[in-house]
């Protein structure tokens, strides 16, 4: 959910909706960057796919977010 204030009364909310088919591809692309890593000696590890949920919607919130709200 991404949040600006309009003023000290006021504020605007607008929630970012996804798929999970654009969540699983999302998380395909990570998991193949990591792995790309590993193979350079940076081994981060793996995360779950609901591990990654929060990060892919924080970035989503992060790309598109203001675009919504403005």
């Amino acid at each position: 959910m991404v949040q600006t204030t309009t003023s000290s009364r006021y504020t605007k909310e607008a929630m970012i909706l996804y798929t999970e088919e654009q969540l699983q591809i999302a998380y395909v692309k990570y998991v193949r960057e990591l792995y790309t890593l590993k193979e350079t000696g940076l081994d981060l590890g793996i995360p779950s796919l609901e591990e990654f949920r929060p990060m892919f919607e924080e970035q989503m919130e992060f790309e598109y977010g203001n675009d919504f709200l403005h």
